[in-house]
């Protein structure tokens, strides 16, 4: 147990710089992607244009010569082309997000490990203090003098035994409280951890890909309805 918690805290370290990386490229992603979305927007607009000022004259202002701005039998591709672009969705966004969630997870945990080792560290100390109180007794009842018992004589060992058995008190404690914790991170919290991010993973690239054949069957469909047009279903025809 304790191997795993010291071998993800390495990884933590290793996944951390290379997921914030991931979320920088996925950023990039997610605005060329909503640039392309935003194209399929201004085409609606630049065809109207052109229709207008170049078609028109080509067509001796025939109405029905038109395609995009041809409203008879009731179609209406540039409306049609507007509802469809408003239909698409940025599939980046998903995945951006994710990503955003993934670096807080791990930070989260980062920050439970470093109180995990900070408990383990506080136990450490306890028992250093242990050993030297244990230490001191020893010399000033044997009366030996060294560095911590230069100013200290046989009255303060009453004291000293006090502060021993409060070390131990809270050595027990602390102890306890390390063991929880490594149980509580390693035990439960670990697999729960990976198990988790092994079904969001896939949660989220199966989103991916729905929002993507979403977005293409918008598409096909106004496209579609462009070539079941007259004008252009008959584009070929001489």
């Amino acid at each position: 147990m304790d191997t795993q918690i010291q071998e993800f805290g390495v990884y933590i370290k290793k996944a951390l710089p290379f997921l914030k990386k991931m979320q920088a490229d996925i950023a990039q992603y997610l605005t060329k992607k909503q640039m392309l979305i935003n194209a399929y927007s201004g085409s609606a607009t630049t065809l109207t244009q052109y229709e207008e000022t170049n078609l028109t004259y080509y067509v001796d202002q025939q109405q029905d010569k038109l395609v995009v701005n041809n409203s008879d039998g009731g179609s209406n591709l540039i409306e049609s082309l507007k509802h469809t672009v408003e239909n698409l969705r940025n599939p980046f966004t998903d995945l951006y997000h994710w990503l955003k969630g993934e670096i807080y997870d791990l930070n989260a945990f980062s920050v439970a490990l470093q109180e995990c080792k900070a408990v383990q560290t506080g136990v450490e100390n306890v028992v250093k203090k242990i050993a030297t109180a244990k230490s001191d007794v020893d010399n000033i009842q044997a009366g030996k003098k060294t560095m911590g018992t230069l100013f200290k004589n046989s009255g303060d060992v009453h004291k000293i035994q006090n502060d021993l058995e409060r070390y131990e008190r809270d050595l027990e404690a602390q102890r306890q409280l390390y063991d929880v914790m490594r149980i509580y991170l390693g035990r439960k919290q670990l697999p729960l951890f990976k198990n988790d991010k092994m079904k969001l993973y896939s949660r989220i690239l199966q989103q991916f890909h729905v929002v993507e054949i979403n977005n293409s069957h918008q598409l096909a469909s106004f496209w579609a309805q462009v070539l079941k047009t007259e004008n252009i279903a008959n584009a070929n025809i001489t």
